[in-house]
């Protein structure tokens, strides 16, 4: 028995044993496991940072935008707020709404719950 990572199943192949296939099984689930935590907190901090969304994106690829960008949602909220976010008496907007509440949904349907 063996495990095939890309299809999420495990088929019976000569060779192996329930054993080997079930331990397999495991480190694959422990595996896609840090790929759905890391995910997650990737767009938990996309949701909530206070910076230009398009600089943190490109930044997560890799690539530097030098300038904010001035079109994302950040930039147009200090365009009207110069001094948002935390300590300067301006809040920045709830949790539970826009991107952070699709990044609540998508943690309690992997079962991943956020610190």
């Amino acid at each position: 028995m063996t495990v095939e990572g890309r299809r999420r199943a495990v088929r019976a192949l000569p060779g192996r044993t329930a054993k080997e296939a079930a331990e397999e099984a495991a480190r694959v689930f422990k595996r896609r496991r840090r790929v759905d935590r890391s995910r997650i907190e990737m767009m938990r901090g996309y949701a909530e940072t206070a910076t230009c969304r398009r600089q943190y994106l490109l930044g997560y690829f890799g690539e530097q935008l030098d300038a904010p960008c001035g079109q994302c949602d950040v930039c147009d909220r200090e365009d009207e707020h110069p001094a948002t976010g935390p300590g300067t008496g301006t809040p920045l907007p709830r949790p539970g709404t826009g991107p952070m509440r699709r990044t609540t949904g998508c943690a309690t349907r992997t079962g991943v719950r956020a610190p």
